[in-house]
């Protein structure tokens, strides 16, 4: 039988909070006078059921708790895999060389995406440059050969004067009185040795003479003023022969009036030209006849109209010269003045004899 005093503690959990139901034992319990067993009371029962209710309704918080515990976890993972997300693109952009799947497959793509297309505007611009010049090169080869057409064309009708005022002569023979010094089978050697005797003040002209090259050194109006005039020459230390040499005689036709006029006034020129140079190398003097011979031959001269043929135009170039000099030694009485004209006429023979 229980002692008056004791009495027990029912000790219930409610959200991890102790909370502790005293049973009162004021009452005695009653005992079922058969059975000899104790009766609880109506508070004492009502307590049980409401600790009991409140213990159930404790552990169902329990269990909701653990179960919202239980998803946490997941939350918390679900962010977890977010924050990691988003690491993995900030490491792509930043180019760490991180090895994510994402990074993996978008970071290469990005990086060549531009040279790819960089590469492809410069191989599309150097075709296109390469095919342009090559086609503005066949553009400038046609463009080009026309011309040459045209031109080629063109050059037939500048032969028309000629034909037009087609004119022919019959070059006389002039015969010239020659100082030579020497004669060679190559134009080469008889250039060289050429050179060697006018470095000794003497006029030198190389004339080829059907196979052979001949050195003059002085010229004059007749064999024996030819052989007075060698004397001198060999007094510079050159061996000479005085000896008479025909030059022209050819027949020239497609010649214009002008040119034709000029030929025929060449050799009478040329023989007066040849006379007074003879007579002033031998007395150092010039009459004044022969003056005036001469200034009435350059009236008629002087007024031939310009010749378009270069050997015609080299004949009349070279006896103006030969008249200048002469008319100069005239005033000045210098003996360079007549080594220059002598140089002038062996020049025009030169070219009178390759006349065709």
């Amino acid at each position: 039988m229980d002692k008056p005093g004791d009495f027990k503690t029912i000790t219930i959990k409610i959200n991890g909070k102790v909370s502790p139901i005293k049973e009162e034992h004021n009452q005695t319990p009653k005992k079922n006078e058969e059975n000899d067993i104790p009766v609880i009371g109506k508070s004492s029962l009502h307590a049980v059921e409401k600790a009991t209710e409140q213990e159930t309704a404790a552990a169902q918080e329990a269990q909701e708790e653990d179960e919202f515990e239980w998803i946490l976890p997941e939350i918390e993972d679900d962010d977890e895999l977010k924050e990691y997300t988003i690491v993995t693109q900030s490491k792509a952009k930043k180019g760490k060389g991180y090895k994510g799947k994402g990074s993996a497959l978008k970071g290469p793509r990005k990086k060549g995406v531009l040279p790819s297309i960089l590469l492809s505007i410069f191989l599309a611009v150097l075709l296109g440059g390469s095919l342009g010049i090559l086609m503005l090169k066949m553009v400038i080869s046609d463009s080009a050969s026309e011309p040459s057409t045209g031109a080629i064309t063109e050059e037939a009708p500048s032969e028309e004067p000629a034909e037009t005022g087609q004119a022919s002569i019959e070059l006389p023979s002039i015969t010239g009185y020659m100082v030579q010094a020497g004669v060679f089978s190559t134009p080469e050697n008889a250039e060289g040795e050429a050179q060697t005797m006018a470095a000794k003040g003497v006029p030198t002209k190389v004339i080829g003479i059907e196979n052979n090259s001949y050195i003059y050194v002085g010229l004059a109006d007749n064999l024996e003023d030819a052989k007075l005039l060698k004397t001198q020459v060999q007094s510079k230390g050159i061996e000479t022969f005085a000896k008479e040499v025909a030059f022209g005689g050819a027949t020239l036709s497609g010649l214009q009036e002008s040119e034709k006029s000029i030929l025929e006034l060449a050799s009478p020129l040329y023989q007066l030209l040849t006379e007074i140079i003879t007579t002033a190398s031998l007395s150092n003097s010039i009459s004044s006849d022969r003056l005036d011979s001469l200034n009435g031959q350059l009236e008629q001269w002087n007024g031939m109209k310009a010749a378009e043929n270069e050997q015609v135009k080299q004949i009349k170039t070279e006896l103006d010269e030969a008249s200048e000099n002469i008319k100069s030694y005239a005033e000045k009485s210098e003996a360079k003045l007549l080594i220059n004209a002598q140089q002038h006429l062996l020049n025009f023979l030169g070219v009178y004899n390759q006349l065709k």
